[in-house]
């Protein structure tokens, strides 16, 4: 994809600058480097919004849900989409989800044991 953007110096025109953009330029503009779980779970499409024609910089790992979705539109028709999936919330957060099982598998236990000693009581009063 290519760009010519006109240069301006004191409000007069001075030139033209041609930028042309690849793929492997905007994976390496987007790649989070500080975060590599956020990297894997991540789509990002840049759009032409005239000619609608897509490049697809980075496609999530598993593309389950798109949970959280994001559209961007910057100058030059240009539209940016971003969107993380739901892949991403269960990894990152595996032990609160694992807590809550375990909280909730303990919790049943208590309530059956509690069914079973008050249906035992019942039954020894009759």
């Amino acid at each position: 994809m290519s760009f010519l953007t006109p240069v301006y110096y004191t409000g007069k025109l001075k030139g033209v600058v041609m930028v042309d953009i690849n793929k492997e330029n905007l994976q390496n503009i987007f790649y989070t480097s500080d975060r590599p779980l956020v990297w894997r779970y991540l789509n990002v499409t840049v759009s032409d919004t005239s000619s609608g024609k897509e490049i697809l910089v980075h496609k999530s790992e598993t593309d389950l849900f798109r949970y959280v979705h994001y559209e961007k539109d910057i100058p030059g028709g240009i539209r940016i989409t971003l969107s993380l999936d739901v892949m991403y919330f269960i990894v990152s957060s595996w032990k609160i989800f694992a807590f809550y099982l375990l909280a909730t598998i303990l919790l049943l236990n208590m309530v059956r044991t509690h069914f079973r000693l008050y249906h035992n009581v019942t039954r020894e009063k009759c």
